[in-house]
């Protein structure tokens, strides 16, 4: 089944009766972005994050430097899971 989000009315529409199924959604853009040089990410779980189109849940821009995102899991997100730049070092 596929969720609907109406932004502007603030609703979650959906095209049938969801009684008896698990419905998850997020509206959560915040992610981990644009938070500076010499950052670690070690050992997390990054999920369910609403991202917008072309940007990841974690996603340094072009300018910063010395990223290192080591051992974590980022799933279930609605855009992409890792967007690194040139100068991130992502060890998997």
């Amino acid at each position: 089944m596929v969720l609907l989000l109406d932004y502007a009315a603030n609703k979650h529409l959906f095209p049938a009766d969801p009684t008896g199924h698990k419905v998850e959604a997020s509206i959560t853009t915040l992610r981990v972005h644009n938070t500076g040089d010499n950052v670690t990410l070690k050992n997390l779980i990054i999920e369910k994050y609403t991202t917008p189109s072309q940007t990841g849940a974690v996603s340094p821009n072009n300018t910063n430097s010395g990223w290192i995102v080591d051992g974590n899991e980022v799933r279930l997100n609605h855009g992409g899971a890792c967007v690194s730049s040139r100068r991130c070092l992502d060890h998997g």
